[in-house]
């Protein structure tokens, strides 16, 4: 399915509604507006892989024409299903700084306004256990997932289930993923869930590579290795370069703030982070675990280089991290204002 200027929509699908897709979805957002734009199906089953790539290098500086025009989504791009279904297959993907990553759905962001966020993984963010009120005639085949845990085969250096590449080389503050609410819009691997059932759309293994311009403005807000209200497993985040505000290992959840809240834990099972030389922000935080989180079994970032202002080896406002590494290699030239093994412990700003 490909989106260009002049179009208007409030949903897009790669996929269809509740017939199953027998191989891969591929979503290409030229321009256009829409409210939220799906790389896989509503309610449907995905035999292959999901791509999603929003923008285009036709996008940057003066070239904008009306064929490649900015894009703009109000609300969030997905790499994954809206309402129910799995996504089966997967592809080995060879990115332009030779990774090759092997993953069930591929987010690329190139250029263009998004309101609130790209996430790798599904939206799910329904009340599924509601029947009382028959709000969902249509029954989902589940919520929506991702069919199995990978592992490695011959060339691949990464396996993941969700896979979102912040590859943006635009100096525009036209092209920004979070242009809504900016404390509270993200990009993520997982997916955005519902409050207070973080099972819902919960991805085993996440991805996020974050090679942007290095521009003045922040082109993401919150880079989260997990989603939203969504629990996940092995989460890896790579930060090459760009401009960014603060970069999360684990998932973003929710403040404990009453009893309902208590019961849902935003899990996540380890988190790596690795930093390279070319990230050069003194104003970006780095927490190894998620924003209020649940319970982190471990955490991991590695400080190969690059200027950053604090790293936490836990998490921002509250969660359990069992275990922290906060690693700085020999050789590294990292410039940091403090590190810290622990969290911060404070209540979002």
């Amino acid at each position: 399915l490909s989106f260009s200027t002049n179009q208007n929509a409030y949903k897009v699908y790669a996929g269809g509604y509740a017939g199953p897709v027998g191989g891969n979805t591929t979503l290409n957002l030229l321009g256009g507006s829409v409210m939220s734009a799906f790389a896989g199906a509503c309610n449907a089953n995905i035999n292959g892989y999901t791509t999603a790539i929003i923008g285009h290098e036709d996008n940057y500086g003066n070239k904008r024409d009306a064929v490649k025009g900015l894009p703009y989504v109000a609300e969030a791009v997905f790499g994954g299903n809206d309402f129910g279904g799995v996504i089966e297959g997967n592809k080995l993907w060879k990115t332009d700084n030779d990774k090759k990553v092997r993953s069930q759905s591929y987010v690329k962001y190139v250029s263009g306004e998004i309101g609130e966020g790209i996430y790798g993984g599904s939206y799910g963010s329904y009340l599924y256990t509601d029947t009382e009120n028959n709000l969902y005639p249509q029954k989902p085949l589940s919520s929506p997932t991702f069919a199995t845990i990978l592992t490695k085969q011959d060339g691949d250096d990464i396996v993941t289930n969700t896979f979102v590449d912040i590859a943006s080389q635009s100096e525009s503050e036209k092209d920004i993923i979070g242009s809504a609410y900016p404390n509270l819009t993200l990009v993520g691997g997982g997916g955005r869930g519902y409050k207070g059932l973080p099972d819902y759309v919960e991805v085993a293994q996440t991805y996020v590579l974050l090679r942007g311009k290095n521009r003045t403005t922040p082109m993401a807000h919150r880079i989260y290795g997990g989603g939203n209200l969504s629990s996940v497993g092995e989460t890896l985040v790579e930060a090459y370069s760009g401009n960014y505000s603060q970069i999360f290992g684990g998932t973003h959840g929710v403040l404990t703030e009453t009893a309902t809240d208590l019961d849902a834990s935003y899990d996540n099972t380890t988190s790596t982070i690795n930093v390279y030389a070319g990230i050069d922000n003194d104003e970006m935080d780095i927490f190894g675990a998620g924003a209020n989180s649940g319970t982190t079994e471990s955490t991991t970032i590695n400080l190969y280089g690059g200027k950053v202002k604090n790293v936490y080896g836990g998490s921002l406002a509250e969660g359990y991290t069992a275990k922290t590494v906060v690693n700085v290699p020999d050789g590294s030239n990292l410039q940091a204002n403090a590190l810290f093994g622990g969290a911060l412990g404070e209540d979002e700003g």
